[in-house]
């Protein structure tokens, strides 16, 4: 006998009385059970209901338990309100597995709720299934029906239905914490990514060819010697986001400082060095001004890396534009003014005063430096704070080294024309890659959940950076010739051709969510192995592939060892993760929004 499920999650009780009467005459003329599904609360009336009429009730606590149930056999679902008129609907079906069908009444009245009556064979209910039947199900389509028409006649009647639903749906997801941190983050990078390819195109034209490339020499430098000194600011994002203890800032300063006094010994060591290569025509001086900006722009990711463990994005955003706008203003002006050395003093200027501006903030936030520094430091603390920059930062170095090594191999086999190409498009993947990851508003969450919470949401993380991932995937393909073209030149013909092998990079990309859980401090001793495993292994690729296949080596040793790094983080992530005991020690105020 075929089952007839009446799913009632409405509140008007008098409906479910009068419609249960309507759907046991209907019952009884075609042969069929009726059960009916509704909530607990509404016991008394089932219980009198069941005085007159012989059905069977299942009583839930709420909409989500209905994923509970799987009753076995032929199903035709009603679900809420019903149209009185339904006992000419009931027409011989074949039932078969996995598919439903949908039967639609004629919509007269615009106040029916739902008109639809859905049939099929052991078959899963869901909460709201209708809407998720009619977007990933086959449908048994009636005989009268033409099948474009009703398509069109069944869409047009669910944007009706469920417009209501859409729209909240839509903006409880413009609500979620996560979602509106993602779009800060990117506005905040496009923007400055955007202000700063300007600055080039404006400096390229108003400097010479060689001062253009001493500006970019310089700043290079700025950005190593700064990473170098600035190299424990992911440690520092951890720390705060696990311990919540403003005592790290003090901690990470201090080893700032001694990195800073590092390099320093180095300049005045081999001052001759940087004076003849990276400084040539420019004095000691200068080499000290960039020296003094490469101190403060690590201080800035101090700045940053407290935004991020407070999961202050939108901050972070605003000084992502004001750093873009304050470097433009500088640079642009001073070279116009001072022409070859403007750049340096630009650069100093736009450091110096955002370090001001970044001091206020964290001021405006209940944040205050000159406490925080008065504050004595533990050395075991500051012990443990080292070793994990150890284990995370240096690997991370290693790993960041990788792609000069393969710029390297490539030259080595090939010639500078095949590098140019190769990494002209290789740079456009990596920077996409960057910009959309959504990796830098994860980590904080990663590190404060608890591991069933990271768990849980791994899955989730990885589908959201994949579509992301693959509507870039797509982009590049149909656009990212052109984008070479217009960025590099007529010349760069090879280079449009390679970037359409090179966007799967993308999509492997995705898997990166996994290194994430790497940085938590019950994971983080493998990090080294992960990231000396994975730069040794694509290195010999690189070696191999390269010498034998020259450029379309480098494509496949490119997209190799980007395959490597999602895949040992993942295969770290399967076989020790789960082993890991769970820790209560995460004081965090977990609420009912899964990303927040």
């Amino acid at each position: 006998m075929d089952n007839l499920i009446y799913i009632f999650f409405n509140k008007d009780t008098r409906k479910l009385i009068y419609n249960i009467k309507i759907l046991y005459n209907f019952c009884q003329k075609n042969n069929l059970n009726l059960i009916c599904i509704t909530y607990k609360k509404y016991k008394d009336i089932a219980l009198k209901i069941k005085e007159n009429y012989n059905l069977t009730f299942y009583l839930l606590e709420n909409k989500k338990e209905i994923r509970k149930l799987k009753i076995e056999g032929n199903n035709i679902i009603i679900y809420n309100n019903i149209n009185k008129n339904i006992d000419d609907i009931y027409r011989k079906r074949k039932f078969r597995d996995n598919f439903i069908g949908l039967i639609r009444e004629n919509f007269i009245f615009f106040n029916l709720i739902n008109p639809y009556i859905i049939f099929g064979k052991n078959i899963r209910i869901y909460e709201n299934f209708l809407l998720t039947y009619l977007g990933n199900k086959k449908f048994h389509i009636d005989r009268k029906y033409k099948i474009d028409k009703f398509f069109l006649e069944e869409l047009f009647i669910n944007l009706i239905v469920y417009y209501d639903k859409i729209i909240k749906i839509f903006n409880k997801i413009l609500n979620l914490k996560y979602f509106k941190d993602y779009i800060h983050e990117k506005i905040g990078l496009i923007t400055y990514k955007a202000i700063t390819f300007l600055l080039l195109v404006i400096l390229a034209r108003i400097l010479t060819d060689t001062f253009y490339g001493a500006y970019v020499s310089i700043y290079n430098f700025l950005g190593l010697i700064a990473g170098i000194i600035g190299s424990s600011n992911i440690i520092l994002t951890k720390y705060l986001s696990e311990y919540k203890d403003n005592k790290y800032i003090k901690i990470d300063i201090y080893l700032k400082i001694i990195f800073s006094l590092f390099i320093l010994l180095i300049i005045f060591i081999f001052p001759n060095y940087f004076l003849s290569t990276t400084f040539y025509g420019y004095n000691f001086i200068d080499v000290l001004i960039i020296y003094i900006t490469a101190i403060l722009l690590s201080l800035i990711g101090v700045y940053f890396s407290i935004f991020y463990s407070q999961l202050n994005i939108e901050s972070a955003k605003n000084l992502y534009i004001l750093e873009s706008l304050l470097k433009f203003i500088f640079i642009v002006s001073l070279t116009i003014i001072i022409r070859n050395t403007g750049f340096i003093f630009g650069l100093f200027l736009t450091y110096f005063i955002l370090s001001f501006v970044y001091l206020y903030k964290l001021k405006k936030n209940k944040i205050n430096f000159v406490s925080i520094l008065k504050e004595k430091i533990n050395f075991n603390d500051f012990k443990k704070y080292l070793k994990s920059t150890i284990l995370i930062s240096l690997p991370v170095t290693l790993l960041s080294l990788y792609s000069s090594i393969d710029i390297q191999i490539l030259r080595t086999f090939t010639s500078y024309n095949i590098v140019g190409e190769f990494y002209s498009a290789l740079i456009i993947v990596y920077t996409l890659s960057g910009i959309f990851t959504i990796n830098n508003i994860t980590l904080p969450r990663i590190l404060r959940w608890e591991k069933e919470k990271v768990i849980r949401n791994i899955n989730r993380l990885l589908l959201i950076q994949f579509l992301i991932n693959i509507i870039l995937t797509g982009l590049l393909i149909l656009i990212g010739p052109y984008i070479i073209i217009f960025i590099f030149g007529k010349n760069y013909q090879l280079s449009a051709n390679i970037i359409k092998y090179l966007s799967i990079i993308l999509i492997i990309n995705s898997l990166n969510v996994y290194t994430l859980i790497l940085y938590r401090r019950d994971m983080e001793k493998y990090y080294p192995i992960y990231a000396i495993t994975t730069a040794l292994i694509s290195i010999i690729t690189d070696i191999i592939l390269i010498s034998k296949f020259k450029l379309s080596g480098a494509i496949a040793s490119a997209i190799l060892a980007n395959t490597y790094i999602g895949l040992i983080s993942y295969i770290i992530y399967e076989t020790k993760f789960h082993n890991i005991p769970s820790r209560s020690i995460f004081r965090y105020n977990y609420k009912e929004n899964r990303y927040k």
